[in-house]
């Protein structure tokens, strides 16, 4: 899966641990230079068979930018590191 601009989209799809992670390299890098970092998770409308959808943003120049978008099926600690572990390597 790639953006308009050819980058890869899907970051992660680990199988295992059941995370899908979207982003690409310019979210991220854009992510490294941010002012302050923000986290929702959204429960309600989550996709089938995962317990929530969690957004990453960042803020800068007064605008708050969606970044990283993951699947996840379940609130664990250990879910959530995985991710920000996946999203720094």
């Amino acid at each position: 899966m790639n953006t308009t601009r050819g980058e890869h989209f899907l970051l992660n799809n680990d199988e295992n641990k059941n995370v899908i992670i979207f982003s690409c390299e310019k979210n991220l890098h854009f992510l490294s230079n941010v002012e302050n970092v923000y986290v929702d998770g959204m429960f309600k409308y989550s996709a089938r068979f995962f317990e929530q959808m969690f957004t990453i943003h960042g803020y800068k120049n007064d605008h708050y930018v969606p970044l990283v978008f993951c699947l996840l099926v379940d609130k664990s600690k250990h879910t959530y590191a995985f991710v920000f572990k996946k999203i720094t390597e």
